[in-house]
């Protein structure tokens, strides 16, 4: 037998073996075209080397802009707390609070886009919800002003309490309409909250807050953002959420103690 006949002699190639062995061999070829490309990439560090750096240096910032520890703390009664070292603030925002400050006569910064200088009973006439109201406030307190405002839909309402010996020191009291599904979150330093139990309703405690926006965070030109760090000495703050109306109580100054600012919340809520 010779060779011409051996090769008329072979069996028929079926076409699905031929399809196969077709498609492995350019998926070989693509694979070592793709190999070739990445080699030739990294060997020449010119093209990789400045997006690698670009994307280094975006990661960096992000990380600032969150702070390094940026982490959530826990969760208490529809509420995130989230710990950080710092804030990254708007620089914006402390141009106004500096701008607000100088108008003022008193130390107590102004509602951006409320109904300021109002008496208490004007800003509750004119809410369509019945917040708690402290019973009990410490000695050289009174109501300073109120003011009521649109937050996102619903009613929100602030009024300051003013230490009139001292008008560096105030108490300053929101409360908002909720839902039972709306969440709620707060950015504390590390270890400067607590939870607690005030007459069967969960609140989050803060000692201290964050530095004074309108003279320690002064911006640098042309900065768009400006750190503010933790300040142990600025008072407390308390939130707590009751009968879908949202509570907010801070305090500025020294001069309350701790006992004595949550005797505060114990009288709202009953």
């Amino acid at each position: 037998m010779n060779e011409e006949l051996l090769y008329k002699l072979r069996p028929p190639i079926h076409e699905e073996f031929a399809e196969a062995f077709k498609q492995k061999v350019a998926r070989t070829t693509s694979t070592h075209s793709r190999w070739h490309d990445f080699h030739g990439l990294i060997s020449q560090p010119r093209v990789w080397l400045p997006t690698l750096l670009g994307l280094v240096i975006l990661a960096a910032c992000i990380q600032q802009l969150l702070s390094p520890d940026f982490h959530k703390a826990g969760e208490i009664a529809g509420t995130t707390i989230y710990e950080t070292t710092y804030r990254m603030v708007p620089s914006r925002s402390i141009e106004w609070i500096q701008e607000a400050m100088s108008q003022q006569p008193l130390s107590v910064p102004s509602d951006q886009g409320a109904h300021p200088g109002l008496t208490k009973d004007e800003a509750l006439s004119a809410i369509l919800f019945s917040p708690a109201l402290p019973k009990y406030l410490p000695e050289g307190y009174h109501v300073y002003k109120a003011s009521f405002n649109d937050y996102m839909g619903n009613d929100a309402l602030s009024i300051y309490y003013l230490d009139m010996t001292d008008s560096s020191n105030y108490i300053w009291l929101t409360a908002r309409q909720t839902s039972d599904d709306a969440s709620h979150e707060t950015k504390v330093a590390p270890g400067k909250w607590e939870a607690l139990e005030i007459n069967g309703v969960q609140a989050i405690f803060e000692r201290g807050n964050w530095g004074d926006w309108a003279s320690a965070a002064t911006p640098t030109p042309g900065e768009d953002y400006v750190r503010v760090f933790w300040d142990d000495n600025r008072g407390y703050s308390l939130y707590w959420t009751k009968e879908n109306i949202r509570y907010e109580l801070h305090t500025y100054g020294a001069d309350i103690a701790e006992d004595d600012f949550i005797r505060i919340a114990k009288s709202m809520i009953q």
